[in-house]
């Protein structure tokens, strides 16, 4: 099992993946999921998950939810038509992985956020709920590793 963050550290809460992945680091060695901080680059993400891999990836929300809302949707379900594109930057990690990673499972863990803009830090409603949102994502991933185990 792997999990990827993904996130911009200088865009405020845009960074709460990589936030969360820090503190919780420690638990997830511990039960041997391999980290890659993506941060940005997708093709280093790319490189990192293999064809028949299960992959996590932590990323900030958009959903129009509570701040700090965890929510989760599956690989195998997100469905979407792959575009065919000049830019790489066009690109998201998963469509990436959709196009080039056919046999990858795993799951999206969003976290819903305040604020993205040029910040270095957290906004404060983040900052404040960081403990608890690292808590409940660290549940989710055992959730799903006891899942994955079991099936």
């Amino acid at each position: 099992m792997k999990i990827v963050a993904i996130g911009n550290s200088i865009m405020g809460d845009d960074g709460i993946a990589l936030k969360i992945v820090e503190k919780i680091e420690e638990e997830l060695k511990g039960m041997e999921i391999e980290i890659i901080i993506g941060e940005t680059d997708f093709e280093y993400c790319l490189r990192n998950i293999e064809d028949n891999d299960f992959v996590l990836i932590l990323d900030s929300a958009h959903f129009g939810k509570k701040i700090g809302t965890i929510t989760l949707f599956s690989l195998e379900d997100f469905n979407f038509p792959i575009m065919h594109t000049s830019s790489q930057h066009e690109l998201s990690l998963l469509h990436m992985i959709k196009k080039y990673r056919k046999n990858v499972r795993g799951f999206v863990i969003g976290i819903e956020v305040n604020q993205v803009d040029f910040a270095f830090t957290l906004s404060d409603e983040m900052f404040v709920c960081l403990g608890q949102i690292s808590k409940e994502v660290l549940n989710e991933i055992k959730k799903i590793r006891e899942g994955v185990q079991d099936a």
